[in-house]
């Protein structure tokens, strides 16, 4: 999965073409660090990601397995 980060401001909204899975990517300005959240369909579980830059959070959320 490829995420461009252009604004810092905003919650992007991914989606993992071959897996159908979504991630919700927000930037944290007062820590200075970038999360990605996934939850299961049924809310039973959550994947929790953090890294310091965009590119680093993209590398890792693609990495990880669901």
């Amino acid at each position: 999965m490829l995420v461009y980060f252009t604004d810092p401001n905003a919650t992007i909204t991914a989606v993992d073409q071959r897996r159908g899975v979504t991630w919700t990517i927000v930037y944290h300005a007062l820590l200075d660090y970038w999360s990605a959240e996934h939850r299961s369909a049924d809310g039973r579980q959550r994947r929790y990601i953090c890294a310091r830059s965009g590119d680093e959070l993209n590398d890792k959320v693609s990495a990880a397995e669901l």
